[in-house]
């Protein structure tokens, strides 16, 4: 696996549309604007800014223009694959926060990715939630872990993107994606809760007027039909 650590890469990395275009360009490339623009079913011309973003930053090359139907095409591929980001320990204070927010953006775009798929997929009827044909799953756990076990953790996630990146070539089966986040729990305090909507607040009025409040003591809650 190959990290970056280039500051302008990494907050290339920050755009959904882009985050889309590098993992379809991984799994797909080398690839025409057209063919990836088909792969996310987006018009083409809505990616050109920004292959053209991914080149200037050297995330995306050009391999080879071919003809096309209309017109020549040009063909790019990812430099680096995998790819990974490097989040470097250093004395230089100001760059290091620009990285970990850059890289912060850059997680929460990923999750965000995630739950649009799993809407979606579920609301096309794709979805299947339980039962033997069961392809999709979502879920949440929280548990103490020591280091070690953090490793043992790991080392499985490391297993699972793996594999899914020795399938990235289409010999049957169909598309998927797979979303994580592994974190520590680290409490909210007063100072970083994000402050409330004007309209949040009147929904949390309204709410407390119309109901009682019911305590959950259970933590790890997961869809039904995901693995337990």
């Amino acid at each position: 696996m190959t990290t970056i650590s280039d500051l302008k890469q990494i907050e290339a990395l920050v755009s959904v549309t882009r985050q889309e275009i590098m993992d379809a360009m991984a799994m797909a490339g080398p690839a025409s604007i057209k063919e990836i623009a088909d792969l996310l079913g987006r018009a083409p011309d809505s990616l050109y800014y920004h292959f053209r973003l991914l080149e200037k930053v050297k995330l995306l090359k050009r391999v080879e223009v071919r003809p096309g139907a209309r017109r020549e095409e040009t063909v790019f591929d990812v430099t680096i694959r995998p790819l990974a980001i490097e989040v470097e320990q250093g004395r230089d204070k100001a760059r290091q926060s620009k990285v970990r927010k850059a890289v912060l953006k850059i997680a929460t775009a990923f999750l965000r990715l995630g739950e649009r798929g799993f809407r979606t997929a579920v609301e096309a009827g794709a979805a299947i939630l339980h039962g033997e044909e069961r392809n999709a799953a979502a879920g949440q756990i929280t548990t103490w872990l020591t280091r070690e076990e953090i490793l043992f953790v790991e080392e499985h996630l490391r297993t699972v993107v793996e594999f899914c990146r020795e399938r990235r070539t289409q010999s049957g089966g169909k598309l998927y994606a797979f979303t994580y986040a592994l974190h520590p729990q680290t409490p909210v305090t007063r100072d970083r809760r994000r402050p409330r909507r004007q309209e949040d607040n009147a929904a949390a009025n309204t709410e407390s007027q119309s109901t009682s409040p019911t305590h959950n003591s259970e933590p790890n809650q997961s869809l039904s039909g995901s693995p337990s």
